[in-house]
C-alpha cells in the first residue's frame, strides 16, 4: 500500500497539484468563447445587418456536428461551437473519474493550497468572468460580480478558514 500522500515530498505533492489544476483548466468554460465567428453563415441567409436570430433555411437539416451559440440579452448570434461526439464524452467523464480518485486522496492541505490558486485566479480574472457570464446568461455585469465573483470568492475564502473543520470525515 502507498504511504499517506501526506508524508509524500513536496514535489510529488506540487505535481499532483498541478495535474489536478491542469484537468479541471480543460474544462475552462471560457474556451467556449472561441468561437468561429463568420460574417456571413455558410447558407448565406445571415449577414451583420440582421445578425440577431439566426433561423436555417426552410428544410435545411439541424447541424448535430455544431452548437449555435447566441447572447441570451440581445438573441444576437455569436457562432458555432463543435458538439462533442459521444466518445469524446466518454473520454471526458474518463479524466473527471480519474481526477476524482486523486482528489479524493488529497490532504486538505493540497486542497487548501489549490483553492488559493482558484481564489488568485478568479479575482486577477473576474472582468473576463463577468464578461463571459454576463454574454452566457444575460446577467448584467453588476449581477454577474455579485452572483458570480463575490459569492465564489466568499465560498473559498469559507473554506480556507473552516473546510478542514466541518469537513472531516465523520464515523457513527
Amino acid at each position: 500500500m502507498s504511504p499517506p500522500l501526506r508524508s509524500m515530498h513536496p514535489m510529488v505533492n506540487a505535481s499532483l497539484l498541478y495535474t489536478i489544476l491542469m484537468f479541471l483548466l480543460t474544462f475552462d468554460p471560457l474556451d467556449a468563447y472561441e468561437f468561429k465567428h463568420v460574417a456571413v453563415l455558410e447558407d448565406g441567409s445571415q449577414t451583420k445587418e440582421n445578425s440577431y436570430i439566426y433561423i436555417p433555411s426552410k428544410g435545411k437539416q439541424v447541424q448535430k456536428d455544431k452548437v449555435q451559440c447566441y447572447e441570451p440579452a440581445t438573441m444576437r448570434y455569436l457562432g458555432f461551437y463543435p458538439a462533442l461526439t459521444s466518445d469524446e464524452v466518454k473520454m471526458h467523464v474518463a479524466q473527471a473519474r480519474k481526477a476524482q480518485k486523486i482528489w479524493a486522496n488529497s490532504s486538505f492541505r493540497q486542497r487548501r493550497q489549490f483553492l488559493r490558486i482558484l481564489l488568485k485566479y478568479i479575482i486577477e480574472h473576474q472582468a473576463l468572468i463577468c464578461e463571459v457570464s454576463s454574454r452566457d446568461t444575460g446577467k448584467t455585469m453588476v449581477d454577474a460580480s455579485l452572483g458570480e465573483i463575490m459569492t465564489t470568492c466568499e465560498k473559498i475564502t469559507w473554506l480556507l478558514a473552516e473546510g478542514e473543520r466541518w469537513l472531516k470525515p465523520e464515523f457513527r
